[in-house]
């Protein structure tokens, strides 16, 4: 697996608060931003950041730690 995204506020039931979704190649470094061919979406869609907030949830339980 490789995914790459990120939810800022998502979770929040504030109407005053703007959950956003970023998805895309990029990686967040210099490199990256300076000098290489990458790809970054950023959207405030409730339908998007919803959907994606549920594989987030999904690969946290999936993927947690053995104690």
């Amino acid at each position: 697996m490789h995914h790459k995204f990120c939810l800022i506020d998502a979770s929040t039931e504030s109407n005053e608060v703007v959950p956003l979704l970023l998805n895309g190649s990029l990686n967040w470094t210099k490199q990256a931003t300076h000098g290489n061919y990458e790809n970054v979406t950023v959207t405030s869609q409730r339908e998007l950041v919803e959907g994606y907030m549920k594989e987030f949830e999904r690969l946290w339980v999936l993927f947690k730690p053995i104690v």
